[in-house]
């Protein structure tokens, strides 16, 4: 399968984070969240002081196709970095940042190059048992080239954001293994999913971002369930503030998930709901994933300013976050 013309792949990707490391040793930590289920090891970066009052998780690459906001994450996290050693931001000390740039390694490197992305047999056998076709024909390889380029799932063929906890049984567009839709075989199955569940054991995550293509909006206002009304309240209002500051600062559009009844089970749905955490979706992006090349620039300079935003917003509420996080 030929390459895009836009290519991150999870090679390049570790290659980044190498250098960056280098670079930036004493003041990033990268350790493993977890493996893939072909093997590829999960980065989670710290950035931080891990005593810090208040914890923000960035994750991105959860649906295979949408590997360009994985560059985009790494080049905020370098601009980030840059900006704390030539001037310091004051955050060090008051945030802690765990970034997942690539959650879902394994469905990034099938949609940029189809089943010879995953290495295990067994698991290869399965994504081309999964694609349907079998002739060898030009206009079969460009059907599977095509189809394979719009891989959201991991390597077992479960869409990711359809595999966490809140709604879980209602969740999913398919009932078998596939591309995307399927929910997988029980919530939270997946060990991409636990990769990142497993940060909010360890630190108590306070604000939630996940990076997703495409449509160019602001998706907040997920459900509240297991607290009181009052501490729903203020909690939705400081998401709502936050959400209107990434959409200044964006200029993409809010959208709320209540109002627009969206598909739950997803990364966001699950902090909101389960840990009411304050919860944001990213939409980055005009056209079909995986996005055109020219996209990227774009999509940079639209949220080139984003990782600051949450960081000022979340230091400058601290007390407020998380007296109402506990409550």
């Amino acid at each position: 399968m030929e390459n895009l013309l836009f290519c991150y792949s999870y090679t390049d990707f570790l290659r980044e984070l190498t250098a960056l490391k280098k670079q930036y040793r004493s003041r990033m930590k990268i350790v493993s969240a977890g493996f893939s289920a072909d093997g590829r090891m999960i980065p989670e970066v710290i950035i931080g002081d891990l005593k810090a009052p208040v914890h923000i998780l960035i994750q991105a690459g959860i649906h295979g196709r949408e590997y360009m906001n994985c560059a985009v994450v790494m080049r905020q996290m370098r601009e980030y970095l840059d900006s704390i050693a030539s001037a310091g931001s004051g955050m060090e000390k008051a945030l802690c940042y765990h970034v997942m740039p690539m959650t879902n390694p394994d469905g990034c490197m099938i949609s940029q190059f189809g089943p010879a992305g995953i290495r295990n047999e067994i698991l290869r056998e399965r994504v081309l048992q999964i694609s349907g076709w079998t002739e060898d024909t030009q206009e079969e390889y460009q059907k599977k080239r095509t189809f394979f380029q719009s891989w959201k799932s991991n390597a077992r063929g479960v869409d990711l954001n359809r595999n966490f906890l809140p709604d879980w049984e209602a969740a999913g567009e398919s009932e078998k293994a596939g591309f995307q839709g399927y929910k997988g075989p029980s919530a939270c199955s997946e060990p991409e999913v636990k990769a990142i569940l497993g940060i909010q054991k360890k630190y108590s995550v306070d604000c939630c971002i996940s990076f997703h293509s495409s449509g160019e909006a602001i998706y907040w206002d997920y459900e509240r369930e297991s607290i009181g009304k009052g501490v729903r309240d203020d909690q939705n209002r400081r998401e709502r503030q936050l959400a209107c500051l990434l959409s200044k600062s964006t200029s993409y559009p809010m959208s709320s998930v209540k109002k627009n009844r969206l598909p739950a089970a997803g990364c966001s749905d699950h902090f909101a709901r389960i840990f009411n955490a304050l919860a944001i979706t990213v939409e980055t992006g005009k056209g079909e994933c995986p996005l055109a090349p020219d996209e990227y620039e774009i999509i940079w300079e639209q949220n080139r300013n984003l990782w600051n935003e949450i960081g000022q917003f979340c230091k400058k509420t601290v007390d407020e976050i998380q007296r109402q996080r506990y409550t």
